[in-house]
């Protein structure tokens, strides 16, 4: 009998073991940081946007033309406003692409009515894609086992730095950056 219960008793330690073992390993540990944001009380002047402006031009190079066109020097004039104008345009767009920084975390500050972000361990760009200015509220640590554990450090790749009060607008940046506290 003695055998019995042994073996037994080996099984239930051994199932609980490996239990506490997946628990542990299909735990999802929470984010330590995270940033609450919300909207400006002011409204947004109404401005035309780059799609507008580059239909704009489109529409002023067609008018151009059709008003030139008819004059004796007006085919070579008309002419080479259109090449001008394409160059312009295709000489400006290359200002679109930048340099991407794959080693930097990100934080979207995406919905326009405000709301919270959470901020991983390390450095954070923030980015605002709400289309709206939104205003840093709140910098908080938020690990309830270990709130001491954290601290918020000055970021070393990029300013502005995120803090408390800061006004980011439609697709403005800042960086954070969080830290355990060894000291």
């Amino acid at each position: 009998m003695a055998s019995r219960k042994t073996g037994t008793l080996r099984g239930v330690v051994l199932a609980g073991a490996l239990a506490a073992v997946s628990g542990l390993c299909g735990a999802q540990q929470t984010p330590p940081g995270q940033i609450d944001y919300g909207p400006l009380a002011v409204s947004a002047v109404p401005t035309l946007g780059e799609t507008m402006l580059a239909a704009l031009v489109l529409l002023l190079m067609a008018a151009a033309y059709r008003s030139l066109r008819g004059r004796v020097n007006g085919r070579v004039l008309s002419s080479l406003l259109v090449v001008g104008a394409a160059t312009v345009l295709g000489l400006t767009g290359g200002q679109m692409m930048q340099r991407a920084q794959a080693d930097l975390a990100s934080a979207q500050l995406s919905q326009a009515g405000g709301g919270s972000v959470s901020v991983e361990e390390g450095e954070t760009e923030v980015v605002n894609t709400s289309g709206v200015p939104q205003q840093i509220r709140a910098l908080r640590v938020v690990d309830p086992q270990n709130p001491l554990l954290w601290q918020w450090l000055e970021p070393l790749s990029g300013t502005p730095q995120c803090v408390v009060g800061l006004v980011l607008a439609p697709a403005g940046k800042c960086y954070v950056s969080l830290a355990q506290n060894l000291g």
